[in-house]
């Protein structure tokens, strides 16, 4: 009996390991800052560079107004920006910008006032419109799509 006890501590003591260490590698795997660490699409984090590149290739700007406490902002990172299509689509017609709201104003440049927002841009900045809370990837490509269509209806009046 002494010895079936001593097998079974050792035997809970292994256990114990193994789901503390399942526990400790899911931890690490998560990105607490905002989920873009597994987005289907790469970020910038800086204005000035966003404008660059949007004016070289002629691209609307994708301003995505998040904060690290938000649990919708984590939601739209983790169920929709990481679906492949639409972050191919969205890598394909927009320059994608994240902006914490806390830490910078551009997010209140554009009136945000709640997280999460998107807004779209003109490649100089000017407003195009803006996508308001979470949605799921079909949802959310819906007004993207408004937004190229506005986008191409700005730059096809700006070519006459």
């Amino acid at each position: 009996m002494r010895g079936e006890r001593f097998v079974n501590m050792k035997t809970k003591a292994v256990i114990f390991a193994l789901c503390a260490t399942i526990l400790m590698i899911g931890i690490a795997s998560c990105d607490r800052t905002s989920g873009d660490s597994v987005s289907a699409l790469t970020w910038l984090r800086d204005w000035d560079e966003a404008k660059m590149q949007a004016q070289e290739q002629d691209k609307p700007i994708m301003i995505n107004c998040y904060t690290d406490v938000c649990p919708a902002c984590r939601e739209l990172d983790s169920k929709t920006f990481t679906d492949i299509e639409l972050g191919a689509f969205l890598s394909d017609n927009f320059v994608n910008l994240k902006s914490n709201a806390n830490d910078s104003g551009l997010c209140t440049n554009y009136g945000v006032f709640g997280v999460p927002t998107t807004v779209f841009t003109e490649p100089d900045g000017e407003y195009i419109g803006e996508i308001r809370g979470y949605y799921p990837p079909k949802q959310f490509f819906i007004g993207v799509q408004e937004a190229v269509n506005r986008w191409e209806s700005i730059a096809e009046l700006g070519n006459q």
